[in-house]
């Protein structure tokens, strides 16, 4: 299990030596700044969105937009509105949008068509 911790009144996010704060769900970038959005909540550090995602290694998610990135682990489904528009659902209940340049990464990887069978069924 993937998780974060804080040092001081930083997170560090591949730190294995501090104690398991909470699994990490997704990162997003907003203007300098990413944040983690984790079981626990939501931390903001001054860090490049790029930066944060290669500290996340050996956890395996993706990019669905230029300014987010999930967890595998943390997808709980996908919504489709009426035009079209494809979202993640991820476990905490934050929806993360899917852009048209990162889709076909995700069908690739068997998030969204894998997905979308077994919850439009419901």
């Amino acid at each position: 299990e993937i998780s974060a911790c804080l040092v001081g009144s930083e997170m560090c996010i591949r730190d294995r030596s501090c104690p398991p704060f909470a699994e990490i769900h997704r990162l997003s970038a907003n203007n300098h700044y990413v944040e983690v959005a984790t079981s626990d909540g939501i931390e903001t550090l001054r860090l490049r969105l790029v930066d944060a995602i290669e500290e996340m290694e050996p956890v395996a998610g993706i990019c669905t937009h230029r300014s987010h990135w999930v967890a595998f682990a943390a997808i709980s489904g996908t919504e489709r509105e009426s035009g079209g528009k494809i979202f993640l659902l991820l476990k905490n209940g934050d929806r993360v949008p899917v852009s048209r340049k990162y889709r076909p990464n995700l069908e690739a990887a068997g998030v969204i068509d894998s997905l979308d069978a077994v919850f439009q069924a419901r």
